[in-house]
């Protein structure tokens, strides 16, 4: 079963995302345009939700499998709709909506800003523990 600290570190990854995508979408509106900064909007709010998604697809195929239970195909199968959901969705928000690619693009590509963040984050809190290879002592709140 996934602990409460690699749960914290995915929280902490859907947050970071939203603020630095954010960030991003209002210097967009301020030096761009608003429609490229919706158009970010539109991209960080895909990815986070895609995010949670995979995280609790992959979190329930982990937690069937320590289980003993064959339920991992079930699991599969719903990251594979989500798949094509994603693609479906992205057609619809950039071929009907009019959603500038550029922006979309740059709004989806955030998390891995924010993967970046929160990984020298946790690195940081385990160089701090006297047990580096234990992440027992960790507080969520540490990392989020």
């Amino acid at each position: 079963m996934i602990g409460k600290f690699e749960i914290s570190f995915v929280d902490g990854l859907f947050w970071k995302t939203l603020l630095v995508g954010s960030a991003i979408a209002l210097v967009s509106a301020l030096v761009i345009s608003t429609h490229f900064a919706g158009s970010v909007l539109l991209g960080v709010l895909v990815s986070s939700l895609n995010m949670r998604v995979v995280c609790f697809a992959g979190r329930k195929m982990v937690e069937t499998s320590a289980e003993g239970q064959s339920a991992t195909a079930f699991w599969s199968v719903i990251l594979g709709i989500k798949l094509i959901l994603l693609m479906i969705l992205t057609y619809y928000f950039v071929i009907v909506l009019g959603a500038n690619v550029f922006g979309f693009v740059i709004g989806y590509s955030v998390f891995l800003i924010a993967i970046l963040w929160q990984s020298i984050l946790y690195v940081s809190k385990l160089s701090q523990e006297p047990d580096s290879e234990s992440t027992d002592g960790i507080q969520d709140a540490d990392i989020q």
